[in-house]
């Protein structure tokens, strides 16, 4: 165990939990992106000052958008990058020496909580108004024709689903056709955040609607499949149609 590199741990700690295909691809980002620095080195040469330095640096990375825009990386998603890494130097903690020690004096990433480094996240508060319904809806029905965004036409779909049911994002976007029971007009999420599937009706309109999506998708078992890799997997990626009926109808 002492020789492992922290990749090795990470991918030793994804496997031995049980999490989504969606933490699990966030988590491979942060990885790939914000603790890439860290990947070929031994878990136990990571100190507090790497992590101090690594996350100080991580909270005014550059990112470029879907859209081509440069923005900084959010408080977000530095904190969420940072809280793997504690939960993977927690999950080191079980590796032990020949003397029978743990190799892992103490976690690193308590740095950042003991000398209060963490970024605040703002409250999420926002929503759409009564009177930015409209130019929302109409945005929406514009993306379809827009061929310079990938996806644009399923991204827009999965958007009027979540404006009509109120699901999470990756409870709309991991449903399959198997999830859907047209002729009781019932739309089941298998895996939602509480981990306990449930059931809830739908309108005439939404009926019409997975009907236009059975038509468009044919024999694919996801509702909404990406255009990319052959449509295999679901979308992953609606940053281009949010960012541009955002800014459309005002809604920031």
């Amino acid at each position: 165990h002492r020789e492992k590199t922290f990749l090795e741990v990470c991918e030793e700690y994804l496997l031995g939990r049980q999490l989504t295909e969606a933490t699990c691809k966030d988590y491979r980002r942060h990885m790939r992106k914000t603790l890439f620095k860290w990947a070929d080195k031994s878990f136990l040469s990571i100190d507090r000052e790497m992590v101090e330095r690594a996350y100080r640096d991580a909270v005014t990375r550059k990112v470029i958008t879907a859209t081509g825009a440069e923005r900084v990386l959010t408080a977000a998603q530095a904190n969420q990058a940072f809280r793997f890494a504690r939960a993977v130097f927690n999950f080191a903690e079980r590796y032990h020496g020949e003397d029978g020690r743990p190799l892992l004096g103490d976690n690193p990433v308590d740095v950042l909580s003991q000398g209060g480094l963490w970024r605040r996240v703002a409250q999420k508060n926002r929503y759409i108004k009564a009177s930015q319904l409209r130019p929302v809806w109409e945005s929406l029905w514009r993306q379809s024709n827009v061929g310079r965004i990938q996806n644009a036409e399923t991204a827009r779909d999965l958007l009027v689903l979540l404006m009509f049911t109120g699901l999470r994002l990756n409870e709309g976007r991991l449903l399959r056709w198997a999830d859907v029971d047209m002729k009781e007009g019932v739309l089941t999420i298998p895996d939602p955040k509480n981990h306990m599937p449930h059931s809830l009706p739908f309108s005439d309109y939404l009926w019409s609607f997975f009907r236009r999506r059975q038509q468009m998708t044919g024999e694919n078992v996801w509702i909404f499949p990406s255009a990319v890799g052959g449509r295999e997997k679901p979308i992953t990626e609606l940053r281009g149609v949010l960012d541009v009926v955002c800014a459309e109808s005002e809604v920031m």
